[in-house]
């Protein structure tokens, strides 16, 4: 089973869930599907009715990337199940007993190691890290937060009234000026609702009532963090605005 980027870049505790808190909403992890904030019984039925038991859904991801073999997790449903290393020596998982408690043991180590590197981890994500690795050139479009986003509301109102028919929602023409954008870019956001999720096509639609060079628009709002999307494009959802903070 091949998971979205959404579920490799959720905590441990969620990965267990099956869903997290994501821009506002709560997202399941294996599908996408959005909730709102408060129904965490909705996710969790949801996840348990639709990809059953995260245990499973954990030890049947694509091979390598839990780093277990076939053989390593069917000794784990047995282990979680309670049985006795004899149980496991009978199903011929393993020759012996020893073999088994030997296993055992290096799971347990495992998870010493895992919990020591999540630790490392935690202490690269405190602040703002990525900004001070050396060599790391900013990109051009949201990187760094400056005078761009510093827009009075005269000048949105003025931008919106030369690039933005509200009468019909569409855009005259997309701006090439970098505040002209951001405000053409964050009102075409304000197009999607918050707290759901849109597949490609879905968004798509929305940009093309707006403006028909929707793979420009769709482009931009990546870029600039007006919307989020998993790594294969299988969703999108609107973001919190990110710049306003």
């Amino acid at each position: 089973m091949e998971l979205p980027s959404v579920f490799w870049d959720s905590g441990f505790e969620d990965m267990k869930k099956g869903y997290a808190c994501v821009d506002g909403m709560l997202m399941c992890l294996v599908c996408c599907r959005s909730f709102g904030l408060k129904d965490e019984e909705g996710a969790a039925a949801h996840v348990a009715a639709d990809h059953g038991d995260m245990f499973e859904v954990l030890l049947g991801i694509e091979e390598g990337q839990n780093g277990l073999t076939e053989n390593q997790a069917d000794i784990l449903r047995l282990i979680r199940e309670g049985r006795s290393d004899a149980d496991i020596v009978k199903a011929g998982l393993a020759g012996a007993t020893s073999t088994v408690r030997g296993y055992r043991l290096l799971l347990r180590e495992k998870e010493r190691k895992a919990k020591a590197f999540l630790a490392i981890s935690g202490f690269l994500h405190e602040g703002d890290y990525k900004k001070r690795r050396p060599g790391r050139k900013p990109s051009k479009g949201w990187s760094i937060l400056d005078e761009r986003f510093e827009i009075t509301d005269d000048e949105r109102k003025k931008v919106l009234r030369t690039y933005f028919d509200e009468e019909k929602c569409v855009v005259r023409t997309f701006p090439s000026k970098e505040k002209n954008k951001i405000v053409i870019l964050e009102r075409l956001a304000e197009l999607f609702e918050k707290g759901r999720t849109y597949s490609e096509k879905e968004v798509n639609q929305v940009l093309f009532r707006a403006f028909n060079d929707i793979s420009t628009l769709r482009r931009y709002l990546i870029e600039y963090r007006f919307l989020a999307r998993v790594s294969d494009g299988s969703a999108y959802w609107r973001t919190d605005p990110w710049h306003k903070q």
